[in-house]
């Protein structure tokens, strides 16, 4: 699996440049020990950062759901309910990060040859659904003039379909939308060209729907689809 095995080999080149904080010399030392008395830090890690993906784009769905069915005229204890919901979504946000970084963390104290590669391949998975849903997000949000983002997962025998539906304003050519240099709101054209090299490197599809017969959802809709498992390493979840 090409992507995924480029994904680990980046992951463990970038670890190995890994910046400790010059300001706190002890906070190596502390993960050289917490490395060196659990060797199964980095399977903990790493189920850690599958949690942290999941329950940030749940948060996402929720807060955009809110945000939806709240009108500027509504209620201060509402609208402070907003709030706290983007405050708490950033926050997810960070986690998401600071898990990244934790892995980072314990790859850079760890020899490559002492390295469960299943285990880099499983985070390189996570780490790549991760940056696939924050492109078609940021195309949704940016490019379609989206207010709110739904994300459905559902199984099926063996397979595992993803689909994408926002508020937007759709899309204007959903037969090129995918083509190097084919942008609907004046950017590269770059970015969902290279979602769909990603997912058609795992054997899977996506296609792309101009606008939803759904009357909350009427803007585009994006269908991925991946095969639940391509090999022994990586079995794909019920959820992502």
């Amino acid at each position: 699996m090409p992507v995924l095995d480029n994904l680990v080999d980046e992951l463990i080149e970038n670890a190995k440049s890994f910046k400790w904080p010059e300001y706190s010399p002890d906070v190596r030392e502390k993960w050289a020990r917490a490395v060196e008395s659990k060797p199964d830090i980095l399977q903990r890690l790493g189920k850690k950062y599958k949690e942290q993906i999941t329950y940030f784009f749940y948060k996402m769905d929720d807060l955009g759901r809110y945000i939806t069915y709240s009108r500027y005229d509504d209620s201060a204890e509402r609208l402070e309910k907003i709030e706290i919901g983007i405050k708490k979504f950033i926050e997810e946000m960070g986690s998401v990060k600071k898990g990244g970084t934790r892995i980072s963390a314990v790859l850079n104290l760890s020899h490559p040859d002492n390295v469960n590669r299943n285990t880099l391949l499983e985070i390189a998975y996570y780490k790549l659904m991760n940056q696939l849903k924050e492109v078609l997000a940021n195309n949704s949000i940016k490019r379609g003039l989206a207010t709110w983002l739904k994300i459905l997962a559902v199984q099926d025998g063996s397979k595992v379909t993803l689909q994408f539906l926002d508020n937007g304003i759709g899309l204007p050519n959903e037969d090129r939308i995918f083509e190097f240099g084919e942008s609907y709101s004046g950017g590269q054209g770059f970015g969902l060209f290279l979602v769909r090299q990603i997912i058609e490197a795992h054997n899977g599809t996506i296609t792309a729907k101009a606008h939803n017969d759904n009357a909350v959802y009427g803007g585009a809709l994006f269908t991925i689809t991946l095969p639940k498992k391509q090999d022994s390493a990586i079995v794909y979840p019920k959820y992502f």
